[in-house]
């Protein structure tokens, strides 16, 4: 999923030294790799997923048991607690062209509401070491965001789930924050059949000073093959409200391979984009 984190000042452009961006999609991502292992809750619905156990019998019928972790990892609101480990590395950032280098912690967790709903929360823990000037660089922690979906149980192939975020001030300098709390809504839809998990992510935010008011669209598209390997492909059309127009967008896209396997006896998904 999306995360906030300040992009490095750019001299010359107007509004860079205090406007937030979406590492996902403000930046320039040349190369990002990541690692996901995710622990199964105990539950009458297919591992890890809305849906009941007669569906998830139907949808995997021939699939092994990695094929379908491998679908329930690329489900950002499945029914499964997670605690994925991501790092990435944006290119080209300052008059210098430097790099900026992102970690990010990112437990999610299930909680169920009634015998009809799911609430999943989502928190993102940015690490960073950004760029400054020619030779300088400022470390350490980054504004911290909390996604909440609340997500029914259904019996189709399409999921959904919507809710509040919010935006932390945890940055350790203000070169890596906003330097303000933040608030707004999530919403994701996909469609999980088997092979395929596609669908989108989109996330609005607005700084309680006004200072940021940061927007993402996240498209993504899986393709599973046998045992748990799959391609991907993902974009980002991501936007500061606040800034002037000619800085305002940025359209990342990436694709990548990965897998999806079992080690200690925990699933584990390993990918690059």
């Amino acid at each position: 999923m999306q995360d906030l984190i300040r992009e490095p000042c750019q001299p010359g452009q107007p509004g860079s030294h205090r406007s937030g961006d979406l590492l996902d999609g403000r930046v320039r991502t040349r190369h990002a790799g990541n690692r996901r292992a995710a622990f199964e809750p105990k539950s009458r619905n297919c591992i890890g997923s809305n849906q009941p156990n007669r569906y998830c019998r139907q949808s995997s019928e021939g699939a092994g048991e990695a094929d379908n972790l491998a679908a329930l990892a690329q489900n950002p609101i499945a029914n499964l607690a997670a605690f994925p480990l991501q790092s990435k590395w944006n290119f080209g950032n300052g008059a210098a062209e430097r790099t900026q280098y992102a970690g990010l912690f990112q437990p999610v967790v299930p909680w169920k509401l009634g015998e009809n709903w799911n609430l999943i929360t989502r928190m993102i823990v940015p690490f960073v070491n950004t760029p400054e000037g020619l030779d300088s660089n400022t470390h350490w922690l980054g504004d911290t965001q909390g996604q909440f979906f609340f997500s029914p149980k259904t019996e189709g192939p399409f999921i959904w789930g919507v809710g509040p975020m919010v935006v932390y001030p945890t940055a350790s300098d203000p070169a890596l924050g906003f330097g303000e709390w933040a608030y707004g809504m999530n919403v994701v839809g996909l469609i999980s059949t088997g092979k395929i998990v596609s669908g989108a992510l989109v996330t609005q935010a607005w700084g309680v000073d006004d200072n940021t008011a940061p927007f993402l669209l996240q498209p993504f598209f899986n393709y599973n093959f046998q045992k748990g390997y799959f391609i991907s492909v993902s974009g980002e059309a991501s936007a500061d409200w606040n800034v002037p127009d000619e800085s305002r967008w940025l359209f990342p896209f990436g694709a990548g391979v990965g897998r999806t396997f079992r080690l200690a006896g925990q699933p584990l998904t390993v990918s690059t984009r």
